[in-house]
């Protein structure tokens, strides 16, 4: 029996390792919406020792529930998966709902290099990179956008952090992926715009702008924090989506906070739970150590990105 052709796009880690994504002309659309949003190129013959490879099957009789925390064990036990799921979804909210989901476990592979996704924006200013770590409405977009040139704001949201092994930490652009919900404009962002992670800012709202330091436990809580506020669908057994997407009329739809973007499904195994948050943990001790990490405490009006300055 013929095997079907498989499409596959590539995310090319800059820790020398690939995560592949794959299926056949069933899935080709979800492939290509992930290779525009991720402004990746055409599939590379790769040369890269490590390879992990999710092949999307579809099943048009799947119960559509997102059980990240099976997926993302076994990714780190088989380094090959295959997901099967109904892909044809028709609802725009559901589709990038999905989206989102899958692409999620890229963050598991940067975990187990000492990195992860983490919830913070990507800045650049003469090839040094810094994040703006921050809570939901803390004002992680605001800062991002009012960064003047020759800064490069690379994503205002998440990125996507792994190590090396020489241990250098290096960050990729990542999806707002609340862009692409409820009639959203959606957009792209150039994944393999890597650059090398020379601090760690965590916000904070503040009359005035001013650094200051953290105690290395307090820089270990607030790198932890921003690990869980962006990977913690990945310790979740069952994703219930109508907290993000309702088909009800938009007048009934719930009001989104901040907790249930992130929190949305149901405990897995508390020791599931607990060995993923312990991963967190200690890669958040790690990159506490390694690289600088303050709290900028930033204001509506100030020139906050001097201070980043003179700190890069």
């Amino acid at each position: 029996m013929t095997q079907p052709l498989l499409h596959k796009i590539s995310f090319r880690l800059k820790n020398s390792v690939e995560v592949l994504f794959q299926g056949d002309d069933q899935v080709l659309h979800v492939l290509n919406d992930y290779r525009k949003i991720f402004s990746l190129g055409e599939y590379p013959k790769s040369d890269l020792a490590v390879r992990y490879t999710i092949t999307f099957k579809h099943q048009p009789d799947s119960v559509n529930y997102y059980n990240l925390t099976r997926h993302h064990f076994e990714l780190i036990r088989e380094q090959n998966i295959e997901i099967p799921y109904n892909f044809m979804i028709e609802d725009p909210d559901d589709y990038a709902c999905m989206l989102m989901m899958f692409a999620n476990l890229l963050g598991t592979v940067a975990m187990l290099s000492g990195g992860g996704l983490i919830h913070a924006a990507l800045g650049e200013l003469d090839g040094k990179g810094f994040l703006m770590a921050a809570p939901g409405g803390t004002g992680k977009s605001t800062a991002s956008g009012r960064l003047p040139s020759p800064f490069i704001s690379h994503c205002d949201d998440t990125t996507l952090v792994v190590k090396d092994k020489e241990g250098n930490f290096w960050a990729h652009p990542y999806p707002t992926w609340s862009r692409f919900y409820w009639g959203g404009e959606g957009g792209s962002w150039k994944f393999d715009d890597v650059v090398p992670l020379g601090s760690i800012f965590y916000l904070s709202q503040s009359e005035t702008d001013t650094i200051s330091f953290l105690t290395p436990g307090e820089k270990v809580s607030c790198c932890v924090a921003a690990f869980e506020q962006a990977s913690r669908m990945l310790a979740r057994n069952e994703i219930n989506k109508d907290k993000i997407n309702t088909k009800r009329p938009e007048e009934e739809k719930p009001i989104r906070k901040p907790k249930d973007w992130f929190a949305i499904g149901n405990d897995p195994d508390q020791m599931d739970s607990r060995k993923i948050r312990m991963h967190w943990f200690e890669n958040a001790i790690f990159m506490s150590k390694q690289l600088p990490c303050n709290r900028l405490n930033l204001s509506l009006t100030g020139n906050f990105y001097e201070l980043i300055e003179k700190s890069l």
